[in-house]
């Protein structure tokens, strides 16, 4: 069961996540402490305001592939209709909701991820929307009272934690502007040490939303989708992130037809980040 003390560093971690980008991390540490099979953290979409960090989902049967297609068609699903009607509240899947997404066009894919007690909410405010949801199997027991109502206190501030990620993204771009450094016909991402982006551009955008495109996220970050790749991408990377601007040149990193730029940020960016460019 958690204790406060529990509750008070999933609340502080949730502040942390918002700024460091790691929510695959915290959302592993909050289903835990719910003694939940899996979990998601998903942005439902806001004008003008990618988190290209999220969805992230934890647990054994939360695959990406499942996790989009069910984002995709959540609308068919009671429990979520639910939740939507009544942002900001913990919602646990009842005997009725259980029922009728028996009869939904999702069933099957309840049934594939093994779900069978559910809860979570809508957290909605000035920048977005956001979906929490928690599941546990079949073998194990529903969600208590006592752990809705913790989790209905870490919501309360997870809503407020939200909106620095978005505040961050603006801020970060108004830092590339100001050093000259933004470029709208490129696709640029400020990408933390940890791989976590803190700022994607709009062609960036489109850009990863291409087909064939080399990059995948996961777990949150943004990495090559080929192990090869990946490992060049990291190695590089880290190098940039530990020696600094003074340090470092530029890396470039082919892309077939095309090149992956990586550029050390001076401090008044983005202490810790690169600079990636698609050219």
């Amino acid at each position: 069961m958690m204790n406060e003390e529990r509750l008070g560093q999933l609340i502080e971690g949730a502040y942390d996540a918002a700024v460091e980008g790691q929510w695959y991390e915290w959302l592993e540490q909050l289903r835990q402490q719910m003694s939940a099979a899996g979990g998601m953290l998903a942005h439902l979409g806001s004008a003008g305001i990618p988190v290209r960090s999220l969805p992230v989902a934890c647990g054994g049967d939360l695959v990406p592939e499942l996790v989009h297609s069910y984002l995709e068609r959540r609308r068919q699903d009671p429990w979520y209709c639910q939740v939507r009607r009544q942002r900001n509240n913990v919602i646990t899947l009842d005997a009725r909701m259980r029922r009728l997404r028996a009869r939904s066009a999702l069933a099957d894919l309840y049934q594939g991820l093994n779900c069978h007690y559910h809860t979570g909410a809508v957290l909605s405010g000035g920048h977005g929307h956001f979906l929490l949801a928690l599941h546990r199997a079949p073998g194990q027991e529903d969600f208590g009272a006592e752990q809705q109502q913790m989790l209905s206190c870490i919501n309360q501030h997870l809503r407020q934690a939200m909106a620095l990620t978005p505040m961050l993204f603006e801020l970060v771009q108004g830092r590339l502007l100001a050093d000259k450094l933004n470029d709208t016909q490129v696709p640029q991402a400020v990408v933390r040490a940890n791989g976590v982006p803190a700022f994607v551009n709009e062609a960036m955008a489109n850009y990863l939303r291409g087909q064939g495109q080399p990059f995948r996220f996961h777990r949150g970050k943004l990495g090559g989708r080929q192990p090869f790749l990946d490992r060049l991408i990291e190695r590089a990377q880290n190098r940039l992130c530990q020696s600094g601007v003074a340090a470092c040149q530029a890396v470039t990193i082919p892309l077939g037809q095309q090149d992956l730029s990586l550029m050390p940020l001076p401090p008044q960016v983005l202490e810790g980040a690169t600079l990636w460019q698609i050219r």
